[in-house]
């Protein structure tokens, strides 16, 4: 196990592209950390220079107080499970496994011990004389992850392990990681794009962007306290909405409604008085009201309140079983007349993801799937007020994080 640290860790190309900017990251002993964002955003990049697979531009990397920037692979003791799960497709399962051990001069009752034992543990005892052409995605999955453990590392590296896998698999293969991280106590640094991956994996989440961290915490910290849009817009399925807002004299305007600012955010009112704002507003933080009055949840509001009440157009149902969620128009408009603000760098970087652009009109709310919200009817809605994220229309920081302390980063 090994404590991983990057002090002003910099990558930079012979064109001058910057793949990774001066990052700063301490990754505890035996802590299972994620680093995830969208495709180029410097993740694996990253990763590589921890293990020594890409250069280090400028700043240092250190594995238990050790300086190892300029070390090759070999002499980190770290070991990485790659995407492609990089198996040698003339050796059997038994082979593939033994190959590091073989290379590493070991005896073979030392080689024979160490495979056994990850064998049994990885519960694939039946395909040791299989070559690898002859095992599923998941199979050679499981290998490439005991040919990383019988080296005893003292970290593992993995980069997008189960992106080639289908979604049922994907899940199962998640779990199987996580117990076995769990049981071996072994410092894991795991790259992924896929936010279900990093927010039921990780310890700490790192959310990366350009080559930079915004934002690293807890699962739950990057989701009630985004430190900015971006993080906001990416933590979270469906992704958060976003509106244009203002706020004068104490009283919230958005583009459905405007509300008193609740008594908790009451305190950010200097802060957001006469201020050009982006109000994020998370599918679940919206309620369908049913014709007798009947809410869906208690979205923390008193039912006489019709400040926190609008009518729409319900477009699109999606009925998932557990999950309904409802896709209506909402006519933004923003109101600072402005050509380009801080929402529309981070939709451009994740619409694929959801985020929509200040122009685009659908929003979506998860409902109760009993809900008898009907598709091409209006229908009231509530908002919770007291969930809203506000965030500078400029700089994208969440402005209730700027009032208290800042979101932990890199």
């Amino acid at each position: 196990m090994a404590v991983i640290e990057l002090e002003k860790v910099r990558r930079e190309f012979p064109d001058g592209t910057v793949a990774v900017r001066d990052i700063d990251l301490r990754i505890e002993d035996g802590e299972f950390v994620i680093l995830v964002g969208p495709s180029g955003c410097g993740k694996s990049t990253l990763l590589r220079m921890i293990i020594g697979l890409e250069d280090v531009t400028s700043g240092t990397v250190r594995i238990d107080g050790e300086d190892m920037t300029d070390r090759q692979p070999r002499d980190r003791n770290l070991a990485m499970v790659f995407q492609d799960y990089a198996l040698y497709p003339h050796l059997t399962v038994r082979e593939n496994m033994e190959f590091p051990l073989r290379l590493a001069k070991r005896e073979q009752g030392e080689i024979n011990r160490a495979v056994d034992e990850a064998v049994a543990m990885l519960e694939i005892e039946e395909l040791l004389d299989r070559k690898p052409a002859q095992l599923s995605g998941g199979q050679r999955q499981r290998v490439a992850m005991g040919r990383a453990m019988v080296r005893q590392p003292n970290a593992f590296l993995l980069d997008e392990p189960l992106s080639n896998l289908d979604a049922k698999l994907r899940v199962q293969m998640r779990l199987e990681i996580s117990r076995l991280q769990d049981r071996l106590g072994v410092t894991t640094v795991y790259v992924t794009h896929d936010q279900t991956e990093a927010m039921t994996l990780g310890d700490r989440v790192a959310v990366m962007r350009k080559g930079t961290i915004q934002q690293i915490g807890t699962p739950r910290d990057l989701y009630l306290r985004p430190g900015n849009l971006f993080v906001a817009g990416f933590v979270g399925s469906p992704a958060m909405n976003f509106f244009p807002a203002r706020v004068r004299d104490g009283r919230v305007e958005l583009p459905m409604l405007s509300y008193d600012l609740p008594a908790g955010l009451r305190e950010l009112g200097d802060m957001l008085e006469q201020r050009d704002v982006i109000a994020g507003i998370r599918p679940e933080h919206f309620a369908w009201i049913g014709a007798a009055g009947a809410r869906d949840a208690d979205v923390g509001v008193d039912d006489s309140d019709e400040a926190v009440r609008f009518r729409a157009r319900i477009d699109v149902l999606e009925w998932l079983g557990s999950e309904l969620y409802a896709h209506f128009h909402v006519t933004r408009g923003d109101r600072s007349g402005r050509e380009r603000t801080s929402l529309h760098d981070v939709a451009d970087e994740l619409a694929e993801i959801g985020v929509r652009a200040p122009e685009e009109q659908l929003t979506v709310a998860r409902i109760d799937p009993a809900s008898e919200v009907t598709e091409g009817k209006e229908a009231d809605i509530w908002l919770d007020t007291g969930r809203v994220h506000f965030f500078d229309a400029d700089t994208g920081e969440n402005l209730a994080l700027t009032r208290s302390e800042p979101a932990a980063t890199g």
